[in-house]
């Protein structure tokens, strides 16, 4: 009988199983160049398969030691394959990878969020977790959150043994539990990682003399809503602590109830005895805290000319006059000493060329306040300076044109060179009294617009453009050299061209200034879209806007 198609495919299947059983008791009969590389090229080659899925390690280690057993011999004697498998497959395959992984170098991450899918083995899962951090000594970075192993737990292990080549740490604690994670004297077994370079903590209590501030490698360290330090000096000693600190940033957003006002220091700020903290490294330098303690650190280091600095102040113990007045000594201190520092010289032409007016960005989005922003520096290698006020939560007419204004108008190198103006937040000149009219909200801009006479470029976005038509019609003298203005996504009433037209007029015919330039980008005015518009305003196109066309659309606007 001549053998069919289906017997010859029975007979290749046949043949290609023993094959395959051959190969696995003897490699190298099987002669596919696979099976008869060397055991150190094929862990390289298990290795590099590694690396190039480096998010899915775990898997492709498991897949290439079920092949045979030789390769799964080579697998487990590979580490390289391992360290990825910490924790994911339960307490067995966590006890194997550590293991297998021999001493290699451990990154573990151990966060509610990826470990949502153990919850229902949640035993096993702190039963790895447990076993994994008890390898502290072989961690180059830790990123934890301990809710799912508790504080308590989580603490007694971070202080069981040294971590020598820790280089990353971060810890997410828990914000809505009464028992915070508290990182004492002891963490590490009280010896401080000399290799660390990155610390984050949130909703962390850390001691003053946690051993993570003695790093000398510490390069950045981000504290969020962390109790750390209680005292200037406490702040000051750590800072000095890390001399390779690059960058540095301390925000907490505590409420008045959280801090008692005589644990505060004084304002303005008392010169510490000794050298002030110096940081030559410092890249970034940023505090959100109580007025008197952002002063307080600010005023007593030492920080390159090229730091990008970001203060947000919180008022909430300046609410008299004898505050504020306390607060604009302190600012004048810090803030002042600062811009002489930056730009020596008393050329007028020197400092920085744009002014930034914003909100106070909070996780509040209902709390008010501003911040203002100095950038692009006439100076090279000068770092942006950010201030951010934030009003006592209480108050509804706290005077925050004052602060603007007192800053403008004491240091020369904070407005001589300014040439551009963006504006985000209207509202400082609304606050400081009694509910005021349009006319007074507008003589406080003038007020504080009127010391940059260097002054080219106004651009106002959103709800700052209302109030920029009247503004400019309270006092035609100031600002000499504006040559534009820029409204950008802005709702302005019906008679606000009308206004502007009359404003430049006035600057052209009573004080010889050139026309200004008005563009509208995604603006309405009067109920009327202007997606993109450009007007030329003053005392030569006066004549031109008495023209049917332009008189109507003008004429319309002021109806």
């Amino acid at each position: 009988m001549e053998p069919n198609d289906k017997h010859l495919e029975s007979i290749a299947t046949l043949v290609k199983r023993q094959w395959v059983l051959r190969a696995r008791r003897d490699p190298n009969e099987g002669h596919s160049p696979i099976f008869v590389l060397p055991n150190e090229l094929l862990s390289d080659i298990f290795r590099l398969f590694g690396e190039a899925y480096d998010e899915k390690r775990s898997c492709s280690a498991i897949t290439l030691r079920s092949v045979c057993q030789r390769w799964k011999n080579v697998a487990e004697s590979t580490p390289e394959l391992w360290t990825g498998m910490l924790m994911q497959y339960g307490i067995e395959w966590t006890r194997r990878a550590v293991k297998w992984s021999k001493d290699l170098s451990l990154d573990l991450r151990i966060r509610q969020d990826s470990q949502a899918t153990m919850v229902k083995r949640s035993d096993e899962w702190k039963q790895s977790a447990t076993l994994t951090l008890a390898e502290m000594e072989r961690l180059r970075s830790l990123d934890l959150s301990p809710y799912l192993l508790g504080t308590e737990v989580v603490e007694n292990l971070l202080s069981a043994r040294p971590a020598p080549r820790l280089e990353s740490l971060i810890i997410v604690g828990p914000s809505n539990i009464a028992r915070a994670l508290n990182l004492r004297n002891n963490l590490f077994h009280g010896s401080s990682p000399q290799r660390l370079r990155t610390v984050s903590f949130s909703y962390v209590t850390v001691s003053p003399k946690c051993p993570i501030f003695r790093s000398h490698s510490m390069t950045s360290l981000n504290l969020w809503q962390c109790n750390v330090w209680t005292t200037i000096d406490h702040v000051l000693d750590s800072l000095v602590s890390m001399p390779k600190l690059e960058s540095f940033n301390w925000c907490n957003e505590s409420s008045p109830e959280e801090i008692e006002r005589r644990s505060l220091p004084p304002m303005p700020p008392k010169k510490r005895k000794g050298k002030p903290a110096t940081l030559h490294r410092l890249r970034t330098f940023a505090i959100r805290q109580q007025a008197q303690i952002v002063l307080g650190v600010f005023s007593q280091i030492v920080i390159p000319p090229s730091c990008e600095i970001e203060l947000d102040f919180h008022l909430d113990f300046a609410t008299s006059r004898a505050d504020l007045s306390a607060l604009l000594s302190g600012l004048d201190i810090a803030i002042g000493t600062h811009f002489a520092k930056l730009f020596p010289s008393k050329n007028v032409n020197h400092g920085y060329t744009v002014l930034l007016l914003g909100p106070f960005w909070l996780s509040d989005p209902h709390e008010r306040g501003f911040s203002v922003t100095w950038a692009t520096p006439t100076t090279k290698d000068i770092g942006e300076l950010a201030l951010g006020f934030c009003p006592p939560d209480s108050s509804t007419d706290y005077p925050l044109v004052d602060i603007l204004t007192y800053m403008l108008s004491r240091w020369s190198h904070a407005r001589s060179a300014i040439t551009r103006v963006e504006i985000d937040q209207p509202e400082i000149f609304e606050e400081g009294g009694t509910p005021a009219d349009s006319r007074t909200i507008a003589t406080r801009w003038t007020q504080a617009f009127s010391h940059l006479n260097a002054l080219e470029t106004l651009a106002a976005t959103i709800d700052a453009g209302p109030r920029v038509p009247e503004f400019l019609m309270v006092d035609t003298t100031i600002l000499p050299h504006l040559s534009q203005v820029y409204f950008v996504e802005s709702d302005l009433p019906k008679d606000a061209l009308a206004t502007l037209a009359e404003a430049f007029s006035r600057r052209c015919e009573e004080h010889n200034r050139p026309p200004v330039t008005i563009a509208f980008e995604g603006c309405m005015v009067g109920g009327v879209q202007m997606t993109q518009m450009c007007l030329l305003l003053g005392k030569k196109v006066a004549h031109l806007m008495r023209t049917p066309t332009m008189q109507g659309f003008i004429g319309r606007a002021g109806q």
